[in-house]
């Protein structure tokens, strides 16, 4: 057995210093030091942080970024640490030290982004979130196949949510990115890497803005984090983004120890997912992602049996899953607001989502590709998303012009479809099945454009964009009522 093999391969990364983690395991001095400690968090599960469920013995593990320990590891590292001499061994036969540096990680940026302005973190007590907005001022598109994102002081940094804003577009909170993300950074999870031929899209003129959530430790300090960004050296043939099916209408009983919310997404198209991550508070407990295809099976994709508000980990996959069109995807949380849960502010409360820590949210991210030729064409999912809404819409519109009722059924938000009822649905559709009609409900009430002619003279467009007190809100008509809430809707029709 090799102790130093182990704790190089499993704690090392975070524990060194100027590392994450609070202490430091490169010297055997400080691991017989913390000896006790370090067995009571292995013994529980707590480290290394891992916590989806473990792999059926005998069946292959999917996560490329399994950090749990192998039994074997495990056994002999507990043995170590709970033998009376804790022997050091034939230091000659000891792995070479790692080396770590205080700059990135993914080698030297093509651009750095930082916050324009340092944040005043206290020294004690609640934060609420932060929000900064910075420019990238590029001239024209840029492909990125690696990005990290560095705070300068990483003790209070909780989570970040980044998102990125074409140019022309309002930078805004956004709910921790309920409805997707373009980078996230948590403890442990500050950098992504991705494949040859796969990279995010930052469009030119675009604006990035960070949603921060900071926890004082007992220090008053300033924080000005930065994000470095790897350029690509050829255009990609994929595309990677992130979609998220949420559920903004949780509603969590007083002193329920074991509260359970869902929520479901029906697939429309192909989409291959590469990664999970779930989102919740202190009082999430455990979150588990499903799957249901079209013949009625259903598939556990990712269970969390013990979620940990301060480990937000990605899971990726070592392949991609293909979720076939015609799926169902279905995210599970499970709440835990009683007095039993250490971390709940406040177990005589109802509580409700928001984007506090003594809030709660439900969000299950999944991060997908679709081809750069097509990538305008991506899975439309989540009724948070904007880009995911616009082109569900797409589609239900193709449809609508096909003649195929069922389709744009299936197509429209199955919770206002059922409000409504099949039949009055279908009876709407039909009644708004030529493009004069379309021009009509493109002019309703609270549409800004409407349908005009294309430059080629042979296309006409809709343009649907609604702005209700200074913010975007879905449109009132009857049509994006079953649509779901969408806020833009684009697209070029045949006249």
């Amino acid at each position: 057995m090799c102790v130093a093999r182990i704790l190089q391969q499993n704690c090392v990364q975070c524990h060194h210093a100027g590392g994450i983690a609070p202490f430091s395991l490169e010297d055997i001095t400080e691991v017989k030091d913390r000896a006790k400690t370090i067995r009571r968090v292995i013994e529980q599960g707590q480290m290394p942080p891992w916590f989806a469920a473990p792999v059926a013995e005998g069946a292959q593990n999917p996560w490329a970024n399994d950090c749990s320990l192998s039994a074997r590891d495990k056994a002999d590292l507990l043995a170590w640490l709970s033998s009376a001499d804790r022997p050091i061994g034939n230091p000659a036969d000891a792995p070479a030290p790692l080396k770590f540096t205080d700059e990135w990680s993914i080698g030297k940026p093509d651009l750095i982004l930082q916050l324009p302005n340092p944040f005043d973190i206290k020294a004690e007590g609640f934060m609420p979130y932060q929000f900064a907005v910075t420019e990238t001022k590029l001239t024209e598109d840029k492909w990125v196949t690696a990005y990290e994102i560095m705070p300068s002081v990483r003790e209070v940094v909780h989570h970040v949510i980044v998102q990125v804003h074409e140019k022309g577009s309002t930078a805004r909170a956004r709910d921790e990115g309920a409805g997707g993300f373009w980078a996230v950074y948590v403890p442990g999870n500050a950098r992504q890497i991705y494949p040859a031929g796969f990279a995010r899209k930052l469009p030119a003129g675009s604006t990035v803005s960070f949603q921060i959530h900071y926890t004082p430790n007992g220090k008053a300090v300033k924080e000005q984090m930065r994000m470095g960004l790897v350029f690509a050296k050829t255009p990609p043939q994929q595309e990677v983004k992130t979609f998220a099916v949420s559920n903004n209408r949780i509603a969590i009983p007083p002193g329920a120890s074991a509260h359970v919310e869902t929520q479901s997404r029906h697939v429309t198209f192909d989409i291959p997912i590469t990664s999970f991550m779930a989102h919740m508070h202190v009082r999430g407990k455990a979150f588990k992602y499903e799957v249901t295809s079209a013949d009625g099976k259903t598939e556990t994709l990712l269970d969390i049996p013990r979620y940990d508000f301060n480990w937000q980990l990605r899971y990726n996959l070592k392949q991609p899953r293909l979720i076939p069109r015609g799926s169902t995807l279905k995210v599970t949380a499970i709440y835990d607001n009683s007095s039993e849960n250490k971390a709940n502010p406040n177990p005589a409360k109802l509580v409700k989502w928001g984007s506090q820590t003594h809030e709660e949210m439900m969000i299950g991210f999944f991060e997908y590709f679709t081809p750069v030729s097509s990538a305008e064409a991506a899975m439309p999912l989540s009724a948070e998303s904007e880009e995911a809404l616009r082109a569900r819409v797409v589609a239900l519109f193709g449809a609508l012009r096909a003649g195929d009722i069922a389709q744009c059924i299936e197509l429209s938000d199955p919770a206002a479809v059922k409000k409504h009822g099949k039949d009055k649905a279908e009876q709407f559709f039909k009644s708004i099945s030529d493009r004069a009609r379309l021009a009509k409900l493109a002019a309703g009430d609270h549409a800004i454009k409407s349908i005009t002619a294309g430059n080629d003279g042979k296309t006409a467009r809709v343009e649907i964009q609604v702005r209700v007190g200074g913010q975007w809100r879905p449109p009132s008509t009857d049509v994006w009522a079953l649509v779901g809430s969408a806020w833009c809707y684009q697209e070029t029709l045949p006249k």
